[in-house]
């Protein structure tokens, strides 16, 4: 999930370059980058199963898509394929529950 969330900085940054964004996106892609450090360190100490590790994950992913919509608008709009991205992930890595955990997060920061 790691490579995966630096793939999903990655595409973040270059839409938001794109679309000249605000300086505020910016800076919600540095608490991006400094939160997943987190996780990725919370996984080396603890790399067992963890499924509030999990979650916390997908609330730092539909977080980062929820605020960049909402703070650049529209012209940030090539961020929603991200959305899709996240919920496919969660479902082919862990399963059908995990699956539908992601669909309703996306759900409720899309709305």
């Amino acid at each position: 999930m790691i490579k995966n969330r630096l793939v999903l900085l990655a595409l973040a940054f270059a839409a938001s370059l794109a679309v000249s964004a605000e300086i505020d996106i910016f800076r919600i892609l540095i608490v991006y980058i400094l939160l997943g450090l987190v996780l990725a360190l919370w996984r080396y100490i603890d790399p067992k199963k963890n499924a509030v590790r999990r979650v916390c994950a997908m609330i730092l992913d539909f977080g980062l898509g929820f605020l960049t919509l909402h703070v650049g608008g529209e012209t940030m709009a090539p961020v929603y394929p991200l959305f899709l991205w996240v919920i496919l992930g969660n479902g082919f890595r862990f399963g059908v529950p995990w699956l539908i955990a992601a669909s309703v997060m996306a759900t409720i920061s899309f709305a």
